[in-house]
Formats: structure tokens, C-alpha cells, sequence
């Protein structure tokens, strides 16, 4: 006759039949003497219960929420730290997640995931729009630490250093700087902002009278500080 056995392995474990370690699903017939002589087969029929796959983790760059999810078949209960069942859940302000999974006839399994760092922008110096004298420079500090973050400043004509987290910007006329950031996460940023240049207002009369009589006596030229006199001549009307 046939006697059938069935065995049900979690995953990771094994059976031992006939001299042999058993770690997948498999049928094995074994041919078994008894003491009349009469042979008698035994099937065993082994069912492994598949590993599933380690979670993923998702960052989301723009809430900072980190989605997790494990691709576990319907025979296994999902159960995370967070108390979430489901195939798929959100962390957030969390630096690990774990599951347990637990299916028949005993089996259980555990994962823990680290979670990728969220970008934290708050502390981030974004620089402004701002006016500044005409051939001058102004110097940006971002002040991020650049085992975190990368930078890419454009345009790279008016820059000591387009990838430095301190820059000094020389424009030449008014400039629309373009900062680009990465975090190690993967999430970028951009951020804009204007330098423009002071006006340089000049007003030079055109006549003065020297005569004594208190009014326009005096040759005065009218300009910014940005101004400077490299040279001054007076003429009268005859050109002398």
C-alpha cells in the first residue's frame, strides 16, 4: 500500500527523509521492507513556504514621507512597528522600519529596514534678491554640510566656484543666479534669485558763475559714491 505524509517547511527550514536534507518543495516516494517481506511505499509531499523579498523604502521629497513596502504573498499577515497591516505603509520622522510576518503553520519572519535620511530645508540659508554697488563682489555662504548635500551654482562667468558651498559672485551687469541642490537621498532643489547693480546717478552742470553774487558761484558735481573723479576741466564760453 501507499502512505502519504505531508510536510509544510517555513522558509529557511528543512526536513530530514531518507538520508537527506529536504529545503525545497519536492515528492519523495520511499520503499519501506516490513517483517512479512511486504513492501510498502511511502510519498512524502513537502511544500516550502517561499521567502519574500526584503521591504523596499521610498522617499517622497516633497511631504518628506518615507513609503515602505513588502511583496508578501496573501498567506502571509503583515504586521509593522507602526501598526499598519498592509502590503505597503508611510513613515515619517523615522530612522528604521520593522515587519513581522507570520503565516501556517507556525512560521515567522522579521525584517528591518533602515530608512533613507529626509532632507532637512528648514535650516537652509536660500539666498535673496539683493542691489549691490557696481564692481564689487558679494560672497554666499550656504553653510550645508557637503557630505549631505551638493550644489551647482550657474551661471558659472560670475563665479569663483560653481560647485562650492561658499561662492563669491562678481556680476557685471544685473544676474539672475540659479542654485541647484542634491541630497544624498536623491532629492533636489532649486532655488533663484536676482543681483543686481546699483544705478549711477551723474549730474554735472553745464555752467557755474563765479561772480560774486551768491548765486552758482560754485562748480559742484553731482554723483554716487560708486563715482570717482579721475580728472576735472573748466572752460569758459570761448573754450579757454
Amino acid at each position: 500500500g501507499m502512505t502519504r505524509m505531508s510536510f509544510v517547511l517555513c522558509p529557511q527550514d528543512s526536513v530530514f527523509i531518507n538520508g537527506q536534507w529536504i529545503k525545497e518543495s519536492m515528492e519523495i516516494t520511499e520503499t519501506m521492507q516490513g517483517e512479512n517481506g511486504c513492501d510498502s511505499l511511502i510519498r512524502y509531499d513537502i511544500t516550502q513556504i517561499p521567502t519574500p523579498d526584503p521591504p523596499t523604502a521610498q522617499l517622497n521629497c516633497e511631504d518628506g514621507t518615507v513609503e515602505v513596502r513588502i511583496g508578501a504573498q496573501s498567506h502571509w499577515r503583515i504586521e509593522w512597528d507602526n501598526g499598519d497591516t498592509t502590503s505597503s505603509t508611510t513613515y515619517q520622522n523615522a530612522d528604521e522600519a520593522t515587519v513581522r510576518l507570520t503565516t501556517m503553520p507556525d512560521c515567522a519572519l522579521e525584517y528591518t529596514i533602515e530608512l533613507p535620511e529626509v532632507p532637512s530645508i528648514g535650516n537652509i540659508n536660500f539666498p535673496k534678491d539683493t542691489v549691490i554697488a557696481r564692481g564689487t563682489s558679494i560672497v554666499i555662504d550656504l553653510g550645508l554640510d557637503p557630505t549631505e548635500w551638493k550644489v551647482l551654482w550657474s551661471p558659472r562667468e560670475v563665479l569663483d566656484c560653481d560647485t562650492c558651498m561658499q561662492v563669491t559672485i562678481t556680476p557685471v551687469q544685473n544676474t539672475r543666479i540659479v542654485m541647484q541642490l542634491t541630497h544624498i537621498s536623491g532629492c533636489t532643489l532649486e532655488a533663484a534669485f536676482r543681483i543686481d547693480l546699483e544705478e549711477e546717478h551723474i549730474y554735472v552742470p553745464n555752467v557755474f558763475s563765479p561772480n560774486g553774487d551768491g548765486l552758482n558761484d560754485g562748480f559742484r558735481a553731482f554723483f554716487t559714491d560708486q563715482v570717482s573723479i579721475l580728472q576735472v576741466e573748466v572752460y569758459d564760453r570761448w573754450g579757454e
